[in-house]
């Protein structure tokens, strides 16, 4: 069980906690996916005063322009989704097809330094708001290309800066899963609380409600009582001078024969 929910598990509030969040989380990946764009536009600037007007600037432009329009295509869809599913599945999608344009544009350029690798993972674990798996498997694939560039086709890079990209990989993953399942469990966490604070609250109303309708019966059998103790008084008012005055015409009577 632990190992289908790493993160603290619903249960059956999983589908209530997952579209109570979907608007913000949708707002959280667009804002992302701007400074994401933003990025990719100064990278262009560097790719140009790298390779100058060339086959390879024009094929790196191509891959970072694809990169663009699919963020742009992702802003577009997240503005309409209404089912955390749907969003999960095209963010592990785009996020896939991401990773595999950022590998071929690590192995057409200089290496870049590690703490920019282990920022990119770093951010799939922690900025994604989407299932843990969904955020797991994006983060590995980008860690395992990024290696095997290194290792096993780019021949221009030292062992020294192969170790510190593979070690920023290897702290990033690290880092990234532990503290993604603690953010993401206290975000349930304070879900589930809140979940069971309104149950009480509703509870509390229920009762509060059932109180007042006891209360209102109460009420209304005093009043049927006290209308009934009082038409028990006037009877009883009568009958005692229907008796006195009887008493009195036997009075009269035993007066007359006398």
């Amino acid at each position: 069980e632990r190992l289908a929910h790493p993160e603290s598990d619903l249960g059956d509030l999983e589908d209530a906690y997952r579209q109570s969040t979907l608007q913000s989380d949708a707002n959280q990946i667009t804002s992302l996916v701007y400074i994401y764009i933003a990025a990719i536009l100064v990278y262009i600037v560097n790719d140009y005063q790298l390779f100058g007007i060339s086959t390879a600037f024009l094929v790196l432009v191509l891959a970072r322009v694809m990169l663009v329009s699919g963020a742009l295509l992702l802003i577009y869809a997240l503005n309409h989704i209404t089912f955390y599913k749907v969003m999960d599945r095209l963010i592990l999608m785009t996020a896939l097809i991401a990773v595999c344009l950022h590998l071929y544009i690590i192995f057409s350029r200089p290496a870049s330094l590690a703490y920019i690798d282990l920022l990119v993972v770093l951010g799939m674990y922690l900025i994604v708001p989407n299932q843990f798996y969904y955020r797991l498997i994006p983060a590995l694939l980008f860690s395992a290309g990024d290696i095997v560039i290194f290792l096993l086709i780019r021949t221009d890079i030292n062992p020294t800066s192969i170790f510190a990209i593979g070690g920023a990989l290897l702290v990033g993953n690290i880092l990234g899963i532990a503290s993604s399942i603690r953010l993401f469990s206290y975000r349930r966490n304070q879900f589930r609380a809140q979940h069971e604070n309104d149950l009480a609250l509703q509870e509390i109303e229920r009762l509060a409600a059932l109180l007042r309708e006891v209360n209102q019966l109460l009420e209304e059998k005093v009043r049927e009582r006290t209308a009934e103790l009082a038409a028990s008084n006037v009877a009883l008012a009568k009958a005692n001078q229907q008796l006195l005055e009887l008493d009195r015409l036997k009075s009269s009577f035993l007066g007359v024969i006398t």
